[in-house]
């Protein structure tokens, strides 16, 4: 070192100036552009807060909040105060990465967002989805003549002496069954095609009597008569309701009769209390 100074002594005071600074910047040069590996990283965490854009103090839970952390998508939902927590360790501040929030029911929002050592929060406010358009009822007009339509062939299809008149002497069983097993068909058929769910209701409890008569074949006994009259009476309690429902050019009973006869298939399909019979 002494040979340095004694050989520096020799030049003039200039040279020893230029020689002097030029060290200095050359030591700033080396601390300033050292390699990038040198550099610690930093760790820090980040919070993203969601909440809803209608109610500000309303916060969010289950958002998906998407951090794009050096091309790697970072997922994690928010809690019950709308909050998601990373925790980032970094040489490389400040830091833009693209953040994706999405949640049900709300559009999704994304935007680039600048992480250092003063900003390491983010919030988003969502806006709700709009509610989607109703889907069509099936009480629209075309549904609604087709379930009206069906009620009606049920009432008047049924509107016969085998549903409506008490068992008795002077009527025809073979005739009686035959006769509700068209009504049966009847009902079967246009069942589906009412749309409102109690009235289709009503229908399938009118069918179900009809299939319980049914059972009843090759059975003769004043209890089985009894039973019969209990089934015709639910069957005509069903079409009352269902005459309700739609307007009919005509009354049906609201009881079983039984001034009414038939002894063939003919007069148990007539209306009850036509004056007609065919013996």
């Amino acid at each position: 070192m002494k040979e340095w100074i004694d050989f520096l002594a020799s030049y003039p005071l200039w040279i020893k100036i230029f020689v002097v600074c030029s060290f200095g910047v050359s030591i700033l040069l080396l601390v300033a552009f050292r390699p990038q590996a040198d550099k610690k990283p930093t760790t820090m965490t980040f919070t993203a807060t969601v909440v809803d854009a209608s109610d500000p103090t309303k916060a969010i839970r289950g958002a998906s909040v998407s951090l794009n952390y050096k091309g790697i998508p970072r997922v994690a939902n928010t809690d019950d105060h709308g909050v998601s927590i990373y925790t980032l360790e970094t040489k490389d501040l400040p830091l833009t990465t693209l953040i994706q929030v999405e949640s049900p029911g709300f559009r999704s929002q994304q935007r680039n967002v600048q992480i250092d050592d003063f900003r390491n929060s983010e919030r988003f406010q969502l806006l709700a989805e709009p509610s989607p358009a109703p889907a069509p009822s099936r009480t629209d007009d075309a549904d609604d003549q087709d379930s009206r339509k069906a009620i009606k062939s049920i009432v008047s299809g049924c509107n016969r002496r085998s549903v409506f008149t008490t068992m008795h002497a002077q009527i025809n069983r073979n005739a009686m069954y035959e006769s509700l097993d068209q009504c049966r068909e009847i009902v079967q058929s246009n069942r589906s095609l009412i749309n409102q769910p109690r009235l289709s209701q009503i229908a399938a409890d009118i069918l179900g009597a009809l299939d319980s008569i049914e059972r009843t074949k090759g059975s003769d006994s004043p209890d089985v008569h009894k039973e019969i009259d209990r089934f015709k009476q639910s069957i005509v309690d069903g079409l009352n309701e269902l005459s309700k429902s739609v307007k009919l050019p005509f009354t049906i009973p609201k009881k079983l009769t039984q001034s009414d006869y038939y002894l063939n298939l003919k007069d148990a399909n007539r209306a009850p209390g036509s004056p007609d019979h065919t013996n």
